[in-house]
């Protein structure tokens, strides 16, 4: 990434991910929750491999990548990413992952609408930014409408579970006119307005 920023909410702060974080981003590649939902490779990987699939990613469709931190006391809490970033049309993807410890919290959700609204601060061509989530995921689909998405697509049966069922994708989008309701939808949910500083590699 050039210009490297980092972004301050109440709860979060999100800070680019360095080489140095890397087996931190292993431990949670090769986690349950998000080998079954962060990813279409449904399996572990070596640490060798994982180096290799990061390597191919960065290459050919990752975007932007940040490790998520509490803010109070900066412990890595999981990782946000954007891919397949389209320049002509204006769109990109979101994915976001929350430790399983930091689950039931405001965490994951403040996370990705920091994400989201520094993407459309910051990119002035961006239309849209999509997020598909698992049907069985009902948790994050309910907080994703919360925060301005809506629903623009339904892939019957797409996702092959590791038991061999299948399950629905759903894809949800949020257009740049809904800056300002992600701007206060954060101000309500934290108090707080979200702050956009340069970073500096440690």
């Amino acid at each position: 990434m050039e210009n490297l920023i980092q972004v301050f909410g109440k709860y979060v702060l999100l800070t680019p991910f360095l080489k140095s974080e890397t087996e931190q981003m292993f431990q949670w590649r090769n986690s349950k929750d998000f080998i079954n939902l962060c990813t279409n490779r449904r399996y572990a990987v070596t640490y060798s491999e994982f180096i290799s699939e990061l390597e191919y990613d960065f290459y050919h469709s990752r975007h932007e990548q940040y490790i998520i931190r509490r803010k109070y006391d900066l412990t890595p809490i999981g990782t946000i990413f954007s891919y397949e970033y389209n320049h002509s049309d204006g769109f990109v993807f979101i994915t976001t992952f929350i430790s399983s410890q930091f689950k039931n919290s405001l965490f994951g959700v403040e996370a990705h609408l920091l994400m989201i609204y520094q993407l459309f601060f910051r990119f002035e061509g961006l239309f849209k930014i999509y997020c598909d989530v698992y049907f069985g995921n009902k948790t994050s689909l309910s907080l994703l409408k919360r925060g301005g998405y809506e629903i623009e697509g339904i892939f019957k049966n797409q996702k092959k579970n590791v038991d061999n069922s299948r399950e629905d994708v759903i894809r949800l989008a949020v257009d740049s006119s809904k800056r300002d309701y992600i701007l206060d939808f954060l101000f309500r949910i934290s108090n707080t307005l979200p702050r956009i500083e340069s970073f500096k590699v440690p």
